[in-house]
């Protein structure tokens, strides 16, 4: 590429760029670099637009010395979108730069990325954290995190046997099941419209569903049940009363994130508040990945686990996006700088 020039990326593109195990292993060694304190990545500046509009941005910078890749992804999440706009809830841009001189190299799609990674996220909590005989999940919300999840979770828990698909719209169950079964066609997908039942002897319960309420302590889990967080805000007392261990990615930024949003909350809607604290929360996903810590005891424990999201996870996943692209000649280039 021409110096002074980046390379644009849109979302299609980036969708041919990256395999579901591609992004579960930048994901795991972006978890245990973090660990081993290998990458520079900030709590995340979370700004909430509440009671303005019905949305946040956040701004993710972040720098691995194993990989030398630096950059930043801007991302937005607007729950309302998909009704008001026909557009996605989450929407999302990366910016990757030189690490050695700062210089922009690429504009980039931070949208697939993001569903990327996370559902990778859940993947690798699930092969961490859950029994080794796991053979049920439940998913509860069957949209695009759902489906991601899903596919990423049986990447790594080839045993799956059966996949439970709980929603309160029955057309998002069946497209879920018809794009899951599509890759898996061994696995029972099978729907479900009653929480508890579907709940009920299942080892994995991934919440991915976009609630105005929460859905979780309706639940009464089976001994040894990994829940799988995405969507809903963890009451300390709650997760105290229900879980033998709380585990996240990240926890500074769990817990910031966390009551920046609760408490915007409270001042824009009323609602009561009971703040996350770094003492409520047993540890990192990264340090199980490094072998430093080992949150699962017996098979009788039920673990709950949530991410926040990290911009190293991004800007792994992006540089190798772009990498790719310029090995294939994807893309497209850009002047940028007046050189």
């Amino acid at each position: 590429m021409k110096k002074g020039s980046i390379l644009f990326i849109n979302e299609k593109e980036a969708k041919t760029l990256i395999t579901a195990e591609e992004a579960i292993k930048l994901s795991e060694q972006a978890f245990a670099d973090f660990s081993d304190k290998k990458v520079i990545n900030p709590v995340k500046l979370h700004t909430p637009l509440y009671p303005y509009h019905d949305g946040y941005t956040n701004c993710m910078p972040a720098f691995s010395a194993t990989q030398d890749v630096a950059g930043v992804k801007v991302i937005s999440v607007y729950k309302n979108n998909i009704k008001k706009h026909d557009l996605p809830a989450t929407i999302g841009t990366i910016v990757l730069n030189d690490p050695d001189s700062g210089c922009p190299l690429a504009i980039m799609d931070g949208t697939y990325v993001t569903s990327a990674r996370t559902g990778a996220t859940m993947a690798i909590f699930s092969k961490y954290l859950a029994k080794e005989a796991s053979e049920v999940v439940t998913v509860i919300g069957t949209g695009a995190q759902g489906l991601s999840s899903v596919i990423m979770i049986l990447k790594v828990l080839p045993k799956i046997k059966e996949v439970r698909a709980v929603d309160i719209n029955p057309a998002a169950r069946k497209h879920f099941i018809d794009e899951a079964s599509k890759i898996y066609p061994h696995v029972d997908f099978v729907e479900f419209d009653d929480l508890q039942s579907a709940c009920t002897n299942s080892d994995i319960v991934v919440n991915a569903a976009n609630s105005s309420v929460l859905l979780l302590p309706k639940i009464k889990f089976d001994k040894g049940t990994t829940v799988l967080v995405l969507e809903e805000d963890l009451k300390p007392s709650y997760v105290k009363k229900t879980f033998d261990a709380f585990v996240v990615d990240f926890i500074d930024c769990f817990v910031e994130r966390s009551n920046i949003s609760l408490n915007h909350r409270h001042d824009a809607y009323g609602e009561g508040v009971e703040l996350v604290t770094a003492e409520s929360i047993s540890g990192e996903i990264g340090d199980v990945i490094a072998g430093k810590k080992k949150f699962r005891k017996s098979d009788d424990d039920i673990i709950v686990a949530s991410s926040i999201g990290m911009g190293i996870q991004d800007v792994m996943t992006a540089d190798y996006i772009y990498k790719k692209a310029l090995k294939e000649n994807v893309g497209k280039e850009l002047e940028f700088l007046d050189l």
